[in-house]
């Protein structure tokens, strides 16, 4: 499990693989990925964040868990 941010505020993520797209900025989460921050809770086949840009974009039908209501769709940006 990896950690990005300041403890308070950090965002956990795991993936089978993980991929560091370093000339990107970008970070890309493959296969069973999972980010937790605060209470909310995100689960997708694939998920891309660009890290300059501070933008969130989950594939394959991600499902988004927040204080116990869950959110479901073919796909899920978010900045």
């Amino acid at each position: 499990m990896k950690l990005i941010g300041a403890r308070q505020n950090s965002v956990e993520y795991e993936a089978d693989r993980i991929v560091f797209e370093v000339p990107k900025d970008r970070i890309r989460l493959e296969e069973n990925a999972v980010l937790r921050y605060q209470e909310i809770a995100l689960r997708a086949p694939e998920v891309l964040f660009d890290v300059e840009q501070q933008v969130l974009e989950a594939r394959g039908n991600p499902q988004l868990e927040d204080r116990g209501d869950t959110l479901r769709g073919q796909a899920l940006s978010y900045d």
